[in-house]
């Protein structure tokens, strides 16, 4: 029995050298094919893969003037041959780890870092986007543009959105972050001054959110009825990040329970630390204000000392005079 089981063990050991050697003296083409049968990410002897380098670009770039990019773009482990990165040796090519934790030994843990996850990141489906090995597609993307996102949303739903109306050809990324973000839409903070102004260069003292982009957190999309498609009403939007107690512990505040803070605040910006909207009276005295100076917005201010616990009529306003009443 042990002597059949040596020859059998033998005649497996004999045809695995002769295909190797049949496979060696093959032509390329017939030695992807056969390669490709029993392993994954067989490289293509027809794909011309292009491994620019910066200085190549550099030159390129200078000759024709415009930007140069690899036909195709590999992921460095497989570009490097470090299959053992991933996948385990011998014939199992098994990954060495399960996804997405494979992934995250190199790249950042997108689940920790945003507050809200698109579903394939949620669900630890990094393949469902990106090749991990190869692809004609920046980022490793199995899909064009709007193609991968599209595979998934119904562009009929998408485009029943008035705010996508007038996108045109555009990218969903131009707007939206593909991995997550901080509100329901996924939202770059670039994306509101695609159509609306851009708040933070317009007043030498900015609101928080606003010096941050972060709209979404005062407003909410364009699907909702509120006015201004506020996310709260009146106060209760601002006391949402500011304390009441501290707030109405003020001179200034103490009759104003009921007043919107808007009546006095520019909730964007403004010339002065308190975002202050208020038209001069013909005492006071308007003094520009630089962008240089050290102002800190309201957000910063403690109002618990004194100098900041004076009625809004005699605090020294400093009014840019383009900017005094733009809300």
């Amino acid at each position: 029995m042990r002597r059949r089981g040596t020859t059998e063990s033998f005649k497996i050991w004999f045809i695995l050298l002769l295909a190797i050697f049949a496979i060696s003296s093959c032509a390329p083409e017939r030695q992807y094919r056969v390669l490709s049968f029993f392993f994954d990410g067989v490289p293509d002897p027809n794909r011309n893969t292009i491994q620019a380098s910066d200085s190549t670009l550099a030159d390129s770039n200078a000759v024709v003037g415009r930007e140069v990019k690899p036909e195709y773009f590999t992921h460095k482990p497989y570009e490097e041959e470090k299959c053992k990165s991933c996948h385990e040796e011998g014939f199992s090519n098994a990954l060495i780890k399960a996804m997405p934790e494979l992934c995250y030994s190199c790249h950042e843990d997108l689940n920790a870092k945003y507050e809200i996850t698109h579903g394939p990141v949620a669900a630890g489906a990094c393949l469902l986007c990106h090749d991990q090995h190869m692809s004609k597609f920046e980022s490793l993307l199995i899909r064009p543009d709007r193609e991968i996102c599209f595979y998934c949303h119904d562009q009929k739903d998408v485009f029943a959105n008035k705010m996508h109306e007038k996108i045109g050809e555009s990218n969903c990324t131009v707007c939206h972050n593909p991995h997550g973000g901080g509100n329901r839409g996924f939202l770059n903070s670039s994306a509101c001054t695609q159509c609306h102004e851009d708040f933070t260069n317009m007043y030498p003292v900015t609101h928080g959110p606003v010096a941050s982009g972060e709209c979404s957190a005062c407003h909410d999309s364009h699907a909702s009825k509120s006015t201004n498609y506020l996310m709260r009403d009146g106060q209760s939007l601002c006391l949402f990040c500011h304390n009441a107690e501290q707030v109405f512990s003020t001179a200034t505040h103490k009759k104003s329970k009921k007043s919107n803070c808007t009546v006095c605040h520019n909730p964007h910006g403004g010339a002065d630390k308190n975002l202050l909207v208020q038209t001069l009276l013909p005492s006071q005295k308007v003094t520009p204000l630089k962008k240089t100076e050290n102002v800190l917005p309201a957000d910063t201010m403690d109002l618990n000392k004194p100098e900041n616990d004076q009625p809004l009529d005699t605090l020294p306003i400093k009014i840019d005079e383009k900017n005094k009443l733009k809300l």
